[in-house]
C-alpha cells in the first residue's frame, strides 16, 4: 500500500498490508510536521510531550535524540536529549552485559531494535508490534511486555512504546 504525506501529498514509500494490524496510508513528512510545529508555535519537545505515551526520536544507530515526559519517567528520568541508546535508557538487562545495547549476542533478537531499524531502512511503519524488554538487575531481572509503533520522520524514528496488559 502506498503511503503519502497527509498535509503536501508526497509519496513516502510502500507500508505493508494484510499483516493483522491496521495498514497506515498517510503519515507526516519532516518538511510538514516543522511547517505544522512552527504554525502551532509548539517547539518539538512540547509537542512530544503533550503525547501520553512515551515516546523517543531516535537515529539510524538507536541512539536517542529526543523523549518526552512519559518516556523519561519510564526510563528512569534521563535527560531529554539522551544521546544513550534505547536499551540504556529503558535500562534493559542486556544494555549492561559486555558489547553494551546492539552489540551482544542477546541483541540480534530485541524486537524494539529490530523494529526501529526496519522503519528506518524500509520507511515502513509499524503499528503496536509486540516486544519483550528485560529489565532490572542481573540477579533478580523482569520481562516488561511492549508495544512498539515506529514512525520514520525524515532521518529519524518516532519511537511510541505502550505496556501490554498480562495474558
Amino acid at each position: 500500500m502506498k503511503r503519502v504525506c497527509a498535509w503536501c501529498h508526497r509519496p513516502m514509500g510502500e507500508t505493508p498490508s494484510g499483516n493483522g494490524n491496521r495498514s497506515i496510508t498517510h503519515g507526516i513528512c519532516e518538511d510538514c510536521l516543522e511547517k505544522v510545529l512552527a504554525q502551532m508555535g509548539v517547539p518539538l519537545s512540547e509537542f512530544l510531550d503533550a503525547l501520553p505515551q512515551p515516546v523517543l526520536l531516535v537515529d539510524e544507530s538507536a541512539v536517542v535524540l529526543d523523549t518526552n515526559t512519559a518516556a523519561r519517567v519510564m526510563g528512569g528520568n534521563g535527560d531529554r536529549r539522551d544521546g544513550r541508546l534505547i536499551g540504556e535508557v529503558f535500562e534493559c538487562v542486556n544494555s549492561r552485559k559486555p558489547g553494551g545495547c546492539g552489540r551482544s549476542v542477546h541483541c540480534s533478537g530485541c524486537t524494539i531494535r529490530q523494529t526501529v531499524e526496519h522503519t528506518f531502512h524500509t520507511g515502513e511503519s509499524r503499528l503496536r508490534i509486540p516486544a519483550t524488554l528485560t529489565v532490572g538487575a542481573e540477579d533478580d531481572p523482569e520481562d516488561v511486555a511492549l508495544y512498539v509503533t515506529t514512525e520514520k520522520v525524515g532521518g529519524r524514528v518516532l519511537l511510541r512504546v505502550e505496556k501490554r496488559p498480562p495474558s
